[in-house]
């Protein structure tokens, strides 16, 4: 369940406003798997503290992110909030989890994160939980695909620097 859906943003900015959170405890990064509201999100946040921004995409256009997503316009909020994000001086990360639905965006969305102006964007290995364990044959990548994603990301770093990075 993403909370800033079920929620809403604001219930997570009022109670980080909270005597706790002002004695120093601030949660300085935010996870934005999908970003439902509109630039509220990242300017009330930055009031409170948080530094940093990841921002889930999966793909470099609305049609396979929307489609992965099951959701109409999420592209579009998830690239409003990345330049929000960097607009506000946030340190701003994008992360695509890589299956074989989105395997040919590795390139375009390294491309797209720096074209935004994002700090990172990390690629991340597919882990099957939930509903990805029921389609696990579409989904997970083979072993000769994996080495080709590694020997992909290899070249990305090599073109675009240490704004790439690999979690496993």
């Amino acid at each position: 369940m993403e909370p800033l859906v079920s929620y809403g943003h604001e219930f997570y900015v009022a109670h980080m406003k909270r005597p706790f959170y002002a004695q120093g405890r601030h949660i300085l990064h935010l996870v934005v798997v999908d970003p439902w509201n509109d630039n509220n999100i990242q300017l009330d946040g930055r009031e409170v503290g948080i530094e940093s921004v990841s921002i889930g995409i999966d793909g470099a256009c609305a049609e396979i992110h929307d489609a992965f997503r099951g959701a109409p316009h999420s592209f579009e909020r998830s690239i409003a909030a990345v330049k929000a994000c960097v607009k506000e001086g946030m340190k701003t990360h994008l992360g695509l989890t890589v299956t074989k639905r989105n395997f040919g965006e590795v390139e375009r969305v390294a491309e797209l994160a720096v074209g935004l102006g994002a700090a990172t964007v990390s690629f991340r290995k597919f882990n099957p939980v939930g509903r990805g364990k029921e389609d696990l044959a579409n989904l997970q990548l083979d072993t000769a695909q994996h080495q080709n994603l590694l020997d992909r990301i290899v070249e990305l770093r090599t073109k675009l620097g240490d704004s790439i990075r690999v979690h496993r």
